[in-house]
């Protein structure tokens, strides 16, 4: 095989790969940039049903996600997970005060997050020594005492599993309107663990 060949067979591979990535890449709405951090989050929750487009050709990545949403898109990935593993939305917000159309906060999302991961664990928690440590960035955050008591425990849950996060800032956020891309990365760190 003489050197054009091979050069010919590696540009027209090199080709082919590009019109797939670009095909690929159209099915991720125009609002959220190929560059961006939550991109392959965005990608993999619309190929898999998790999450719906916003509007038409658009995911609105910033914009605040309801109690509802997010309930919906645990129950579609336990389903997508699990067939016959039945969990209703409706029941997972009851767990929630306020609206069901109303945006979920941090620790609201803490709150299922902890129950879904303790579903796929099969009931098991945190090793102990990734508890204790968890407990002390859960009080190390700067806004610790605006965290609820009754969403404490379920945060330390999500950070041990490292679910959730604190801010860049030092503080956790507990009352901030989780994101559409906010939940898409978490879908997405959640099935690629």
């Amino acid at each position: 095989m003489t050197f054009k060949q091979v050069l010919s067979y590696f540009l027209t591979g090199a080709a082919v790969l590009s019109v797939t990535a670009t095909a690929l890449a159209a099915d991720v709405p125009a609002d959220v940039q190929a560059s961006v951090w939550y991109h392959p989050a965005v990608e993999y929750v619309l190929e898999h049903g998790l999450m719906d487009a916003a509007e038409q050709d658009a995911f609105a990545p910033d914009d605040p996600v309801t109690r509802q949403e997010t309930a919906e898109a645990i129950c579609r990935d336990a389903k997508r997970r699990e067939p016959a593993q039945q969990i209703q939305p409706a029941a997972m917000t009851t767990a929630l005060s306020g609206d069901a159309d109303g945006a979920i906060t941090r620790e609201e999302l803490a709150v299922l997050l902890a129950e879904y991961d303790q579903l796929l664990r099969g009931g098991q928690t945190a090793p102990a020594g990734r508890w204790d440590t968890a407990v002390m960035e859960l009080q190390s955050f700067t806004d610790y005492d605006a965290v609820s008591p009754w969403a404490r425990d379920s945060i330390t849950l999500c950070l041990a599993g490292d679910l959730l996060h604190g801010n860049v800032d030092g503080s956790f956020g507990p009352q901030e309107p989780v994101t559409r891309a906010e939940l898409a990365q978490i879908l997405y760190h959640i099935a690629h663990r």
